[in-house]
């Protein structure tokens, strides 16, 4: 059982936090402290956000110090609006970490639940994604690595070419010529309506 062993997750973590080491304001891995971790117990980094603790007076407002939180569940999206963050800025950066694990490193977080996903402000206020628990990675290989990327391009240049040449997806993908999303083959009633883009 890989999960449980605690040397090998500290391996995992620092590995993470190399690999994104020039996404250090985006994501935060906790730090491994090697003194205080064994093979049945590990010792991180505790990641705090910082909040102003405000004193009014009457209209007026001051800093009086600060108090520390946990991060909050990237799934609590009022949290997140709190905090003064965006959420869609938060989705961008969870995008942006996973499509490199998956198409730039073919090493890939396997267990990226709201538990593992905390958001926070970084020091510059900005979000950032503190990703916990990495006793659980998958080596995609290169073959698959390589082989998902084509995928994913065949995909996107399918849908920007039929975009270009038809001026919107056609009616088997559930897209009307006037940009609605409505009936097509093996498709329902109509759903939603979204302009069409390019």
């Amino acid at each position: 059982m890989k999960e449980v062993d605690f040397v090998l997750e500290a391996l995992n973590a620092e590995r993470a936090a190399t690999l994104f080491a020039d996404q250090h304001e985006q994501l935060k891995i906790p730090t491994v402290r090697w003194d205080l971790t064994a093979p049945r117990i590990l010792t991180m980094e505790f990641c705090e956000v910082r909040e102003k603790l405000l004193f009014r007076y009457f209209f007026f407002f001051s800093t009086v110090g600060f108090i520390n939180k946990q991060g909050v569940k990237i799934n609590d999206v009022e949290a997140i609006k709190k905090q003064g963050l965006n959420p869609v800025d938060v989705a961008n950066i969870v995008v942006s970490v996973f499509s490199d694990m998956i198409f730039t490193f073919g090493w890939l977080h396997a267990d990226p639940h709201p538990g593992n996903l905390l958001v926070r402000k970084n020091e510059h206020g900005k979000p950032q994604v503190v990703l916990l628990d990495h006793g659980l990675y998958r080596d995609l290989g290169e073959t698959v690595r390589v082989e998902h990327c084509k995928f994913w391009k065949a995909m996107v240049l399918f849908f920007v070419i039929v975009i270009v040449f038809n001026g919107c997806l056609p009616d088997c993908y559930g897209w009307r010529r006037d940009g609605k999303v409505g009936r097509g083959p093996g498709r329902g009633q109509v759903c939603v309506d979204l302009p069409c883009h390019v």
